[in-house]
Protein backbone atom coordinates (compact mmCIF):
# COMPACT_ATOMS: atom_id res chain seq x y z
CA UNK A 1 0.00 0.00 0.00
CA UNK A 2 1.27 3.20 -1.17
CA UNK A 3 -0.16 6.71 0.57
CA UNK A 4 0.73 10.16 -0.24
CA UNK A 5 -0.11 13.46 1.40
CA UNK A 6 -0.82 17.20 0.81
CA UNK A 7 -0.36 19.77 3.24
CA UNK A 8 -1.48 23.06 1.84
CA UNK A 9 0.69 25.93 3.11
CA UNK A 10 -2.23 28.80 2.54
CA UNK A 11 -5.18 26.22 3.84
CA UNK A 12 -6.29 26.69 0.18
CA UNK A 13 -6.72 24.32 -2.96
CA UNK A 14 -7.19 26.52 -6.04
CA UNK A 15 -7.91 24.17 -9.30
CA UNK A 16 -10.60 24.18 -12.14
CA UNK A 17 -11.32 21.00 -13.25
CA UNK A 18 -10.59 19.94 -17.17
CA UNK A 19 -13.19 21.00 -19.33
CA UNK A 20 -14.39 24.08 -17.35
CA UNK A 21 -13.73 27.82 -17.14
CA UNK A 22 -12.68 29.46 -14.24
CA UNK A 23 -15.29 31.82 -14.28
CA UNK A 24 -17.99 28.60 -13.87
CA UNK A 25 -17.14 28.62 -10.45
CA UNK A 26 -16.09 24.95 -10.23
CA UNK A 27 -12.92 23.19 -8.20
CA UNK A 28 -12.10 20.01 -8.67
CA UNK A 29 -11.87 18.08 -5.44
CA UNK A 30 -10.51 16.11 -4.56
CA UNK A 31 -7.74 16.27 -7.24
CA UNK A 32 -7.75 14.18 -9.99
CA UNK A 33 -5.51 11.17 -10.38
CA UNK A 34 -4.69 12.70 -13.86
CA UNK A 35 -3.71 15.75 -12.19
CA UNK A 36 -1.29 14.50 -9.22
CA UNK A 37 0.69 12.32 -11.93
CA UNK A 38 1.04 15.70 -14.19
CA UNK A 39 2.54 16.95 -11.12
CA UNK A 40 5.13 14.28 -10.20
CA UNK A 41 6.54 14.74 -14.02
CA UNK A 42 6.35 18.37 -13.85
CA UNK A 43 8.72 18.45 -10.87
CA UNK A 44 10.94 15.98 -12.50
CA UNK A 45 11.63 18.52 -15.55
CA UNK A 46 11.58 21.77 -13.20
CA UNK A 47 13.51 20.87 -10.09
CA UNK A 48 14.95 17.34 -10.54
CA UNK A 49 17.31 18.52 -13.86
CA UNK A 50 15.13 15.65 -15.99
CA UNK A 51 15.53 15.98 -19.44
CA UNK A 52 13.98 13.11 -20.62
CA UNK A 53 12.04 11.16 -18.61
CA UNK A 54 14.43 8.56 -17.13
CA UNK A 55 13.29 4.52 -16.79
CA UNK A 56 12.65 4.32 -13.16
CA UNK A 57 10.48 7.28 -13.37
CA UNK A 58 8.67 5.22 -16.51
CA UNK A 59 8.43 2.43 -13.82
CA UNK A 60 6.77 4.20 -11.16
CA UNK A 61 4.23 6.28 -13.06
CA UNK A 62 3.16 3.05 -15.07
CA UNK A 63 2.21 1.46 -11.79
CA UNK A 64 0.50 4.71 -10.16
CA UNK A 65 -1.19 5.34 -14.14
CA UNK A 66 -2.00 1.19 -13.65
CA UNK A 67 -4.17 1.77 -10.06
CA UNK A 68 -6.63 3.97 -8.83
CA UNK A 69 -6.20 5.77 -5.93
CA UNK A 70 -8.35 6.31 -3.11
CA UNK A 71 -8.64 10.05 -2.06
CA UNK A 72 -8.96 10.94 1.84
CA UNK A 73 -10.45 14.27 2.38
CA UNK A 74 -10.22 16.50 4.96
CA UNK A 75 -13.33 18.74 6.26
CA UNK A 76 -13.40 21.85 3.21
CA UNK A 77 -15.38 24.65 2.58
CA UNK A 78 -15.88 26.04 -1.23
CA UNK A 79 -15.05 29.94 -1.52
CA UNK A 80 -13.61 32.54 -3.92
CA UNK A 81 -12.42 35.80 -4.61
CA UNK A 82 -13.41 37.92 -7.23
CA UNK A 83 -10.89 40.79 -9.02
CA UNK A 84 -10.56 42.33 -11.87
CA UNK A 85 -7.89 41.36 -14.15
CA UNK A 86 -6.08 43.95 -17.51
CA UNK A 87 -6.87 41.90 -20.66
CA UNK A 88 -4.67 42.79 -23.33
CA UNK A 89 -6.75 45.49 -24.74
CA UNK A 90 -10.12 47.42 -23.32
CA UNK A 91 -11.76 46.94 -20.77
CA UNK A 92 -10.81 44.77 -17.49
CA UNK A 93 -12.29 41.22 -16.82
CA UNK A 94 -13.53 40.34 -13.39
CA UNK A 95 -12.45 36.95 -12.59
CA UNK A 96 -13.66 34.25 -10.24
CA UNK A 97 -10.93 32.81 -8.26
CA UNK A 98 -12.75 29.49 -6.75
CA UNK A 99 -10.98 27.48 -4.27
CA UNK A 100 -11.22 24.71 -1.51
CA UNK A 101 -10.37 26.36 1.60
CA UNK A 102 -8.72 22.95 4.16
CA UNK A 103 -6.98 25.08 6.80
CA UNK A 104 -4.42 22.55 8.33
CA UNK A 105 -5.83 19.53 7.01
CA UNK A 106 -4.07 16.72 4.95
CA UNK A 107 -5.28 15.23 2.04
CA UNK A 108 -4.00 11.53 1.16
CA UNK A 109 -4.40 9.44 -1.57
CA UNK A 110 -3.95 5.63 -1.52
CA UNK A 111 -2.39 3.34 -3.91
CA UNK A 112 -2.81 -0.27 -3.88
CA UNK A 113 0.05 -1.31 -5.59
CA UNK A 114 3.89 -1.89 -4.07
CA UNK A 115 7.61 -0.13 -4.70
CA UNK A 116 10.69 -0.81 -5.28
CA UNK A 117 13.42 0.76 -3.56
CA UNK A 118 14.45 2.79 -6.35
CA UNK A 119 11.36 4.06 -7.14
CA UNK A 120 10.62 5.06 -3.24
CA UNK A 121 13.22 7.26 -3.30
CA UNK A 122 12.80 8.99 -6.40
CA UNK A 123 9.20 9.07 -5.33
CA UNK A 124 10.36 11.11 -2.57
CA UNK A 125 12.96 13.21 -4.01
CA UNK A 126 9.83 14.18 -6.26
CA UNK A 127 7.00 14.55 -3.38
CA UNK A 128 10.07 16.79 -1.73
CA UNK A 129 10.16 19.04 -4.22
CA UNK A 130 6.87 19.53 -4.96
CA UNK A 131 6.05 23.34 -4.93
CA UNK A 132 2.16 23.74 -5.58
CA UNK A 133 -0.51 21.33 -6.49
CA UNK A 134 -2.87 22.77 -9.22
CA UNK A 135 -3.08 26.23 -9.72
CA UNK A 136 -0.19 28.02 -8.69
CA UNK A 137 -1.74 29.53 -5.64
CA UNK A 138 -1.63 25.98 -3.85
CA UNK A 139 1.52 25.81 -2.22
CA UNK A 140 1.95 22.52 -0.73
CA UNK A 141 4.03 20.24 1.50
CA UNK A 142 4.37 16.62 -0.20
CA UNK A 143 5.49 13.66 1.46
CA UNK A 144 4.90 10.06 1.63
CA UNK A 145 3.62 8.54 4.64
CA UNK A 146 3.14 5.08 6.44
CA UNK A 147 0.11 5.11 7.09
CA UNK A 148 -3.15 7.31 6.18
CA UNK A 149 -3.77 10.56 8.34
CA UNK A 150 -6.47 10.32 10.96
CA UNK A 151 -10.16 12.33 10.63
CA UNK A 152 -10.07 11.51 7.02
CA UNK A 153 -12.80 11.07 4.94
CA UNK A 154 -12.84 8.28 2.12
CA UNK A 155 -13.46 9.30 -1.36
CA UNK A 156 -13.04 6.11 -3.67
CA UNK A 157 -13.88 4.92 -6.78
CA UNK A 158 -16.30 2.71 -7.82
CA UNK A 159 -19.25 1.83 -10.73
CA UNK A 160 -21.75 2.18 -7.95
CA UNK A 161 -22.82 3.89 -4.90
CA UNK A 162 -20.96 2.32 -2.11
CA UNK A 163 -23.34 3.56 0.59
CA UNK A 164 -25.29 5.99 1.82
CA UNK A 165 -24.58 9.79 2.72
CA UNK A 166 -22.48 10.12 -0.93
CA UNK A 167 -22.46 11.67 -3.82
CA UNK A 168 -20.91 11.03 -7.67
CA UNK A 169 -18.06 13.21 -9.22
CA UNK A 170 -16.36 12.49 -11.88
CA UNK A 171 -12.38 12.76 -12.02
CA UNK A 172 -10.10 12.85 -14.94
CA UNK A 173 -7.67 9.55 -14.47
CA UNK A 174 -5.11 7.97 -16.86
CA UNK A 175 -5.57 4.63 -19.05
CA UNK A 176 -3.38 1.90 -17.24
CA UNK A 177 -0.43 1.01 -19.59
CA UNK A 178 -2.11 -2.33 -21.11
CA UNK A 179 -5.08 -0.45 -21.70
CA UNK A 180 -4.21 2.78 -23.61
CA UNK A 181 -1.52 0.63 -25.74
CA UNK A 182 -4.82 -1.53 -26.93
CA UNK A 183 -6.35 1.89 -27.62
CA UNK A 184 -3.61 3.70 -29.42
CA UNK A 185 -3.25 1.04 -31.81
CA UNK A 186 -6.95 0.53 -32.45
CA UNK A 187 -6.94 4.46 -33.05
CA UNK A 188 -3.85 4.54 -35.17
CA UNK A 189 -5.49 2.34 -37.91
CA UNK A 190 -8.81 4.40 -37.67
CA UNK A 191 -7.03 7.15 -38.73
CA UNK A 192 -4.88 5.41 -41.46
CA UNK A 193 -7.68 4.05 -42.62
CA UNK A 194 -9.48 7.72 -42.68
CA UNK A 195 -6.95 9.28 -44.13
CA UNK A 196 -6.02 6.50 -46.93
CA UNK A 197 -9.63 6.56 -48.18
CA UNK A 198 -9.81 10.65 -48.42
CA UNK A 199 -6.51 10.20 -50.66
CA UNK A 200 -8.68 7.62 -52.82
CA UNK A 201 -11.47 9.64 -53.18
CA UNK A 202 -9.37 12.89 -54.26
CA UNK A 203 -7.61 10.75 -56.93
CA UNK A 204 -10.47 9.16 -57.84
CA UNK A 205 -12.12 12.82 -58.67
CA UNK A 206 -9.12 13.66 -60.80
CA UNK A 207 -9.52 10.29 -62.51
CA UNK A 208 -6.15 9.28 -61.45
CA UNK A 209 -4.95 5.72 -59.84
CA UNK A 210 -5.90 5.37 -56.48
CA UNK A 211 -2.57 4.76 -53.39
CA UNK A 212 -3.56 1.51 -52.00
CA UNK A 213 -1.27 2.86 -49.47
CA UNK A 214 0.23 5.80 -47.10
CA UNK A 215 3.09 7.49 -47.47
CA UNK A 216 5.63 7.06 -45.20
CA UNK A 217 5.19 11.32 -44.40
CA UNK A 218 1.03 10.46 -43.56
CA UNK A 219 1.79 7.60 -41.57
CA UNK A 220 4.57 9.26 -39.54
CA UNK A 221 1.96 12.11 -39.21
CA UNK A 222 -0.69 9.99 -37.65
CA UNK A 223 1.83 8.16 -35.26
CA UNK A 224 2.97 11.65 -33.84
CA UNK A 225 -0.88 12.36 -33.21
CA UNK A 226 -0.81 9.59 -30.63
CA UNK A 227 1.48 9.84 -28.13
CA UNK A 228 3.61 6.30 -27.98
CA UNK A 229 2.62 5.15 -24.09
CA UNK A 230 0.51 6.49 -21.37
CA UNK A 231 3.79 8.41 -19.90
CA UNK A 232 4.15 10.25 -23.16
CA UNK A 233 0.65 10.84 -23.28
CA UNK A 234 0.88 12.85 -19.35
CA UNK A 235 3.49 14.51 -20.88
CA UNK A 236 1.40 16.08 -23.22
CA UNK A 237 0.93 20.12 -22.40
CA UNK A 238 -2.38 21.46 -22.43
CA UNK A 239 -1.59 24.16 -25.37
CA UNK A 240 -1.06 21.04 -27.42
CA UNK A 241 -3.94 19.40 -27.05
CA UNK A 242 -6.31 22.02 -26.94
CA UNK A 243 -4.66 22.85 -31.01
CA UNK A 244 -4.87 19.49 -31.70
CA UNK A 245 -8.69 19.95 -30.68
CA UNK A 246 -8.65 16.90 -27.98
CA UNK A 247 -12.38 17.24 -26.25
CA UNK A 248 -10.06 15.40 -23.64
CA UNK A 249 -6.41 14.42 -22.85
CA UNK A 250 -5.12 11.49 -24.97
CA UNK A 251 -5.21 8.39 -22.47
CA UNK A 252 -7.54 9.27 -20.05
CA UNK A 253 -10.98 8.09 -18.66
CA UNK A 254 -13.77 9.88 -16.50
CA UNK A 255 -14.24 7.64 -13.16
CA UNK A 256 -16.88 7.81 -10.51
CA UNK A 257 -15.83 8.90 -7.53
CA UNK A 258 -18.11 8.93 -4.33
CA UNK A 259 -17.49 11.59 -1.75
CA UNK A 260 -19.63 12.39 1.10
CA UNK A 261 -22.44 15.13 0.46
CA UNK A 262 -20.73 17.35 3.07
CA UNK A 263 -17.75 17.07 1.46
CA UNK A 264 -16.92 20.59 0.30
CA UNK A 265 -19.46 22.31 2.33
CA UNK A 266 -20.90 25.69 1.06
CA UNK A 267 -19.61 28.79 2.97
CA UNK A 268 -21.59 29.48 6.23
CA UNK A 269 -23.51 33.07 5.84
CA UNK A 270 -21.78 35.27 7.97
CA UNK A 271 -23.85 37.11 10.38
CA UNK A 272 -25.11 40.24 9.80
CA UNK A 273 -23.03 43.28 10.87
CA UNK A 274 -23.62 47.06 11.36
CA UNK A 275 -21.82 49.07 8.03
CA UNK A 276 -19.63 50.52 10.67
CA UNK A 277 -18.47 46.60 11.25
CA UNK A 278 -17.92 46.33 7.71
CA UNK A 279 -16.03 49.27 6.84
CA UNK A 280 -12.58 49.49 7.05
CA UNK A 281 -10.85 51.23 10.90
CA UNK A 282 -6.76 51.74 9.98
CA UNK A 283 -4.87 53.11 7.06
CA UNK A 284 -1.10 52.61 7.18
CA UNK A 285 0.36 55.75 5.17
CA UNK A 286 3.73 55.78 3.92
CA UNK A 287 5.76 58.66 3.88
CA UNK A 288 8.76 59.98 1.38
CA UNK A 289 10.65 63.89 1.63
CA UNK A 290 11.19 66.32 -1.23
CA UNK A 291 13.90 63.98 -3.25
CA UNK A 292 14.85 67.85 -4.82
CA UNK A 293 16.50 68.50 -0.96
CA UNK A 294 17.17 64.87 -0.44
CA UNK A 295 16.03 61.41 1.54
CA UNK A 296 15.23 63.09 4.68
CA UNK A 297 12.23 62.96 6.83
CA UNK A 298 11.50 64.84 9.38
CA UNK A 299 11.72 63.97 12.64
CA UNK A 300 9.23 62.88 15.71
CA UNK A 301 9.61 66.42 17.39
CA UNK A 302 7.59 67.20 14.20
CA UNK A 303 5.54 65.05 14.18
CA UNK A 304 2.37 67.41 15.51
CA UNK A 305 3.08 69.91 13.23
CA UNK A 306 3.49 67.46 10.09
CA UNK A 307 0.37 65.75 11.40
CA UNK A 308 -1.93 68.93 11.85
CA UNK A 309 -1.09 69.73 8.01
CA UNK A 310 -2.00 65.97 7.15
CA UNK A 311 -5.02 66.23 8.53
CA UNK A 312 -5.79 69.45 6.91
CA UNK A 313 -5.21 67.97 3.83
CA UNK A 314 -7.30 64.74 4.73
CA UNK A 315 -10.58 67.03 5.94
CA UNK A 316 -10.14 69.33 2.36
CA UNK A 317 -10.22 66.13 0.12
CA UNK A 318 -13.17 64.60 2.07
CA UNK A 319 -15.22 67.26 1.65
CA UNK A 320 -18.36 66.56 -0.08
CA UNK A 321 -20.38 68.47 -2.58
CA UNK A 322 -22.40 70.41 -0.29
CA UNK A 323 -19.27 71.58 1.63
CA UNK A 324 -19.44 69.25 4.51
CA UNK A 325 -16.25 67.08 5.31
CA UNK A 326 -16.04 63.51 6.10
CA UNK A 327 -16.98 63.14 9.95
CA UNK A 328 -14.28 60.57 10.36
CA UNK A 329 -11.84 63.47 9.88
CA UNK A 330 -14.00 66.35 10.92
CA UNK A 331 -14.86 65.06 14.43
CA UNK A 332 -18.90 66.24 13.78
CA UNK A 333 -21.53 65.07 12.53
CA UNK A 334 -24.66 67.78 11.61
CA UNK A 335 -22.25 70.45 12.63
CA UNK A 336 -22.26 68.93 16.04
CA UNK A 337 -19.00 67.61 17.73
CA UNK A 338 -19.02 63.39 18.06
CA UNK A 339 -18.49 61.56 21.07
CA UNK A 340 -15.98 58.72 22.51
CA UNK A 341 -13.27 59.62 20.14
CA UNK A 342 -14.32 57.29 17.05
CA UNK A 343 -13.28 59.73 14.49
CA UNK A 344 -9.71 59.55 12.92
CA UNK A 345 -6.43 59.31 15.38
CA UNK A 346 -3.27 60.22 13.45
CA UNK A 347 -0.38 58.52 15.15
CA UNK A 348 3.14 59.23 14.15
CA UNK A 349 5.47 55.77 13.59
CA UNK A 350 9.11 55.30 12.93
CA UNK A 351 9.06 51.83 11.57
CA UNK A 352 12.40 52.36 10.61
CA UNK A 353 14.67 51.87 13.62
CA UNK A 354 18.01 52.46 11.89
CA UNK A 355 16.94 56.55 11.38
CA UNK A 356 14.17 57.14 14.21
CA UNK A 357 12.09 59.08 11.90
CA UNK A 358 8.92 59.44 11.07
CA UNK A 359 8.21 56.91 7.89
CA UNK A 360 4.62 56.11 8.44
CA UNK A 361 1.42 57.41 9.97
CA UNK A 362 -1.42 55.08 11.33
CA UNK A 363 -4.71 56.59 10.69
CA UNK A 364 -7.13 54.86 13.07
CA UNK A 365 -11.06 55.81 13.21
CA UNK A 366 -13.03 52.85 15.44
CA UNK A 367 -16.18 54.76 13.66
CA UNK A 368 -14.88 53.34 10.47
CA UNK A 369 -13.97 54.92 7.13
CA UNK A 370 -16.96 56.05 4.96
CA UNK A 371 -16.98 56.53 1.18
CA UNK A 372 -15.65 60.10 1.15
CA UNK A 373 -12.59 59.56 4.33
CA UNK A 374 -11.41 56.42 1.78
CA UNK A 375 -11.56 58.63 -1.59
CA UNK A 376 -9.22 61.13 0.21
CA UNK A 377 -7.20 58.84 1.93
CA UNK A 378 -6.54 57.08 -2.11
CA UNK A 379 -6.61 60.66 -3.18
CA UNK A 380 -3.96 62.26 -0.73
CA UNK A 381 -0.33 62.62 -2.51
CA UNK A 382 1.78 65.08 -0.56
CA UNK A 383 1.42 67.86 2.28
CA UNK A 384 3.28 70.84 3.42
CA UNK A 385 4.08 72.63 6.52
CA UNK A 386 5.29 76.41 6.14
CA UNK A 387 9.57 76.39 6.08
CA UNK A 388 9.74 72.64 6.12
CA UNK A 389 9.85 70.21 3.01
CA UNK A 390 7.69 68.87 1.12
CA UNK A 391 6.68 65.39 2.27
CA UNK A 392 4.82 63.18 -0.09
CA UNK A 393 2.00 60.54 1.14
CA UNK A 394 1.38 57.08 -0.21
CA UNK A 395 -1.28 54.89 0.97
CA UNK A 396 0.39 51.67 1.81
CA UNK A 397 -2.67 50.06 3.37
CA UNK A 398 -6.53 49.66 4.18
CA UNK A 399 -8.11 47.29 6.86
CA UNK A 400 -8.83 46.62 10.22
CA UNK A 401 -6.56 46.10 12.89
CA UNK A 402 -5.54 42.71 12.38
CA UNK A 403 -4.04 43.68 9.44
CA UNK A 404 -1.58 45.38 11.01
CA UNK A 405 -0.44 43.83 14.06
CA UNK A 406 2.50 41.92 12.79
CA UNK A 407 3.84 45.28 10.72
CA UNK A 408 2.70 48.59 13.35
CA UNK A 409 3.58 47.62 17.24
CA UNK A 410 1.35 50.44 17.99
CA UNK A 411 -1.87 48.49 17.04
CA UNK A 412 -0.61 45.38 19.28
CA UNK A 413 -2.43 43.92 22.48
CA UNK A 414 -0.39 44.40 25.66
CA UNK A 415 -0.22 44.31 29.42
CA UNK A 416 2.36 47.55 29.11
CA UNK A 417 2.20 50.26 27.10
CA UNK A 418 5.42 53.12 26.91
CA UNK A 419 4.81 56.97 25.64
CA UNK A 420 6.16 57.40 22.08
CA UNK A 421 5.02 60.87 22.29
CA UNK A 422 4.57 63.70 25.21
CA UNK A 423 1.19 63.08 27.08
CA UNK A 424 -0.17 66.73 27.55
CA UNK A 425 -3.17 66.84 29.89
CA UNK A 426 -5.79 68.48 28.46
CA UNK A 427 -6.73 70.35 31.91
CA UNK A 428 -4.80 72.07 34.72
CA UNK A 429 -3.18 69.89 36.69
CA UNK A 430 -4.54 69.76 40.18
CA UNK A 431 -3.11 68.16 43.32
CA UNK A 432 -6.46 66.42 43.66
CA UNK A 433 -9.34 65.41 42.64
CA UNK A 434 -10.55 64.27 38.96
CA UNK A 435 -7.68 66.48 37.43
CA UNK A 436 -4.52 65.30 39.15
CA UNK A 437 -2.39 63.78 36.33
CA UNK A 438 -3.46 60.30 37.11
CA UNK A 439 -6.84 60.92 37.40
CA UNK A 440 -7.00 62.80 34.12
CA UNK A 441 -5.19 59.62 32.17
CA UNK A 442 -7.54 57.31 33.56
CA UNK A 443 -10.41 59.72 32.26
CA UNK A 444 -8.86 59.81 28.84
CA UNK A 445 -8.77 56.19 28.37
CA UNK A 446 -12.64 55.44 29.51
CA UNK A 447 -13.68 58.55 27.14
CA UNK A 448 -11.95 55.91 24.92
CA UNK A 449 -13.77 52.69 26.02
CA UNK A 450 -11.29 50.94 27.37
CA UNK A 451 -10.28 49.53 31.36
CA UNK A 452 -8.41 52.11 33.50
CA UNK A 453 -5.00 51.56 34.13
CA UNK A 454 -3.54 49.26 37.03
CA UNK A 455 -1.08 51.91 37.13
CA UNK A 456 0.47 55.21 35.98
CA UNK A 457 4.03 55.50 36.04
CA UNK A 458 5.60 58.77 34.97
CA UNK A 459 8.57 58.48 33.38
CA UNK A 460 12.42 60.92 33.71
CA UNK A 461 12.14 62.05 29.88
CA UNK A 462 9.05 63.62 29.36
CA UNK A 463 10.09 66.82 29.96
CA UNK A 464 12.67 67.33 27.35
CA UNK A 465 10.41 65.91 25.00
CA UNK A 466 8.38 67.91 25.54
CA UNK A 467 9.97 70.68 24.55
CA UNK A 468 10.99 69.57 21.44
CA UNK A 469 7.67 69.11 20.30
CA UNK A 470 6.36 72.65 21.41
CA UNK A 471 9.56 74.39 19.47
CA UNK A 472 9.28 72.34 16.44
CA UNK A 473 5.38 73.20 16.36
CA UNK A 474 5.49 77.10 16.51
CA UNK A 475 1.74 77.77 16.65
CA UNK A 476 -0.15 79.65 19.63
CA UNK A 477 -3.54 78.92 18.08
CA UNK A 478 -4.50 75.55 19.83
CA UNK A 479 -2.05 76.10 22.67
CA UNK A 480 -2.86 73.17 25.32
CA UNK A 481 -4.24 74.37 28.62
CA UNK A 482 -0.89 74.00 30.25
CA UNK A 483 2.98 73.71 29.02
CA UNK A 484 3.73 70.73 30.39
CA UNK A 485 4.33 67.03 28.71
CA UNK A 486 5.25 64.07 30.37
CA UNK A 487 6.54 60.58 29.66
CA UNK A 488 4.40 57.92 31.19
CA UNK A 489 4.55 53.79 31.20
CA UNK A 490 1.05 52.33 31.54
CA UNK A 491 0.30 49.09 33.19
CA UNK A 492 -2.84 47.18 33.25
CA UNK A 493 -4.09 43.74 35.10
CA UNK A 494 -5.11 42.36 31.36
CA UNK A 495 -4.12 42.97 27.66
CA UNK A 496 -5.35 46.06 25.75
CA UNK A 497 -5.70 46.46 22.41
CA UNK A 498 -3.57 49.47 20.72
CA UNK A 499 -3.11 51.80 19.40
CA UNK A 500 -3.83 54.17 22.39
CA UNK A 501 -3.50 58.06 21.97
CA UNK A 502 -4.22 60.24 25.13
CA UNK A 503 -4.84 63.73 26.12
CA UNK A 504 -4.13 67.50 24.39
CA UNK A 505 -3.63 66.84 20.49
CA UNK A 506 -3.97 62.98 20.51
CA UNK A 507 -5.66 63.01 17.55
CA UNK A 508 -2.43 64.79 15.70
CA UNK A 509 0.25 62.74 17.16
CA UNK A 510 0.77 63.56 20.97
CA UNK A 511 0.02 61.19 23.76
CA UNK A 512 0.89 58.30 21.82
CA UNK A 513 1.83 55.02 23.10
CA UNK A 514 3.47 51.44 21.95
CA UNK A 515 3.45 48.04 24.02
CA UNK A 516 6.70 47.89 26.02
CA UNK A 517 7.61 44.40 26.31
CA UNK A 518 10.88 45.37 28.49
Amino acid sequence: MLTIGFRFMTGRYHATPWGAHVNEGLVEWPPSPWRILRALIAVGFSRAGWKEVPDEARGLLAKLAASLPTAHLPPATASHTRHYMPPFAGNTTKVFDTFAYVGDGILAFTWDIELEDEERRLLDLLLRATPYLGRAESWVEAARYEVIPPGLDECSPSDSCPGPGLERIALLAPESPTVYAQWRATAVQREEGRSLAELVAKATAKAKAAPKSLGKKDASRIDKLFPSDIVEALLADTKTLQAQRWSQPPGTRWVAYWRPVEALRAPASPPARSRSAQMPTMALLALASDTKRGQVLPSLADALWRLEALHDALVRLSTRDKGTPSPVFSGKSDGRPLSGHQHATLIPLALDARTGRLDHVLVYAPMGFDGEARSALTRLTKTYAKDLPTIFVTLAGLGRRSDFVKLVPAARASRCFRSVTPFVPPRFVKQRGSNTLVEQVQAELERRGLRRADAVEVLPDGGRRFRAFRKARRDAERAPPMRLGVALRLRFAEPVDGPIALGYASHFGLGTFEPDDG
